[in-house]
């Protein structure tokens, strides 16, 4: 092959097999091996210094001379769903029966793949990047999750179509309290079609979210009975949350409007989880100084502490639209702002409508984000503008304290709020607030007059 023909090269650092739960030495003490594209589909070889484990067909199916593979073989989507890889040759073996189980960026140029064979063994390979040239036009390949996303470093485009990464995809909801995978037919109750593998619980499925994960991606889950997505039965995706973490002050532009500096690290404060509300509830106003605060929020899957801002979107299960409703005079009055409390009246966190994973999107650190009240656009920004992203995010809270399965993180909100304007604006009963996140959906909730409506709490 030449060279103008490698589209997106990677190179393999490490290569293990394991069997019965115990990992075998790696495939060559310092293997070798490459991804390529070809114009039949992706390539993937192992390379060899030893003229023993050379295999001249192989370096031919690979398009590769000098006889320098040991194995050569082609990643492909098949019929109903799932990545095999077919071997042209090999020196290891026939790596027959080989399904893609999981393929995630470790790092923006890193990438794991694990893969299992029909008789039970399980590949573990970690490939490199190639620092050469960028690719050139979409080519299939198979699904990826985004890699982690660096403050102040351009990301490097993706390989890999937006289309088959898809095929690892997901988007869970939460209908009548009950877990469901959404699709664009109609929902699927998950502990149904599971068989009861996993509970209808929504809350619930995080604390065995990987192997959740594994097994919505067989063919089994998207051929599973169908039932409809009725609007009114959507609850918030993650109804009850350990901790609900928040950072304010995170978009350049609503600093401004709040005349305040830009912090040095995340400034965090936290919501109650009684304050949690579904997509299309009805809110309660307290009083008249309720404002809105579109947010990005992202669940975690596993949990995390101490976690490297590279490694942060490993432990991220997905992504939700929020909204942190305020009520500005409990938030701002005091010697001592009381965030917490402004914030959590009941229905104050509107979440939904559906949860999802990473790997839907291109890049999940760049969102086209806002809202509207009453048809009247109030904030329209990208998450991409984040003074500090997602990954970041979750470094420092991990830093400080774990973040368990389940907990969320909403993740700041950009310009726009109804305090900073002039006059100031805030929501009134009879008004409809619409909340959306490209990618993910509409939050849309109607406002009324609640206990203590106008004049707020009081004791």
């Amino acid at each position: 092959m030449d060279e103008d023909e490698i589209v997106g090269g990677w190179s393999l650092v490490h290569c293990s097999v394991e069997r019965a739960g115990k990992k075998s030495r790696p495939l060559g003490e310092r293997p070798g091996g490459m991804l390529l594209y070809t114009p039949d589909g992706w390539m993937s070889a192992l390379l060899t210094t030893d003229p023993a484990m050379a295999l001249a067909e192989a370096a031919t199916e690979a398009g590769v001379s000098g006889g320098t593979v040991a194995h050569a073989g082609r990643w492909e989507r098949t019929p109903d769903g799932t990545v095999r890889h077919h071997v042209a040759a090999s020196h290891y073996g026939p790596w027959v029966g080989t399904t893609l189980e999981r393929a995630v960026h470790s790092g923006p140029d890193e990438l794991l793949l694990t893969a299992s064979t029909d008789e039970g063994a399980r590949r573990h390979l970690r490939w490199r990047r190639a620092r050469a040239r960028a690719p050139r036009a979409p080519v299939a390949a198979f699904p990826l999750t985004a890699p982690p996303h660096r403050r102040r470093t351009p990301r490097s485009p993706s390989p890999f179509p937006l289309s088959f990464r898809r095929w690892c995809a997901m988007r869970t909801a939460n209908l009548g309290d009950r877990l469901v995978l959404v699709h664009d037919d109609g929902a699927v109750d998950v502990e149904k079609a599971s068989h009861g593998r996993f509970p209808s619980d929504p809350q619930a499925v995080f604390d065995h979210w990987e192997e959740f994960t594994a097994w919505a991606r067989t063919p089994a889950a998207p051929e599973a009975e169908r039932i409809p997505l009725a609007d009114h039965l959507l609850g918030a995706p993650v109804p009850r949350p350990r901790q609900v973490f928040a950072v304010g002050l995170n978009y350049a532009d609503h600093i401004e409007e709040s005349g305040l500096d830009t912090p040095a690290q995340p400034a965090v404060f936290t919501k109650y989880p009684t304050s949690l509300a579904g997509p299309y509830d009805t809110v309660e106003l307290p009083s008249t100084m309720v404002d809105w605060e579109v947010e990005l929020v992202a669940v975690i899957g596993a949990r995390a502490h101490r976690v490297r801002a590279e490694d942060a979107w490993q432990h991220i299960a997905g992504l939700t639209v929020g909204q942190d409703l305020s009520e500005r005079r409990i938030q701002l009055q005091g010697p001592a702002p009381q965030f917490a409390l402004g914030k959590s009246f009941p229905g104050f966190s509107p979440t939904g409508p559906v949860m999802v994973t990473p790997d839907e999107f291109d890049d999940p650190d760049d969102l086209a984000l806002g809202c509207t009240v009453d048809g009247e656009t109030m904030q329209d920004s990208r998450t991409g503008r984040m003074v500090f992203p997602v990954a970041e995010q979750i470094a420092w809270l991990s830093a400080i304290c774990p973040l368990l399965p389940g907990d969320l993180v909403f993740t700041g909100t950009p310009a726009g709020v109804g305090g900073a304007r002039k006059p100031r604006r805030f929501l009134a009963p009879g008004e409809q607030l619409h909340s959306w996140i490209d990618g993910i959906g509409v939050l849309r909730n109607r406002m009324v007059a609640g206990p203590g409506y106008p004049d707020g709490p009081s004791v």
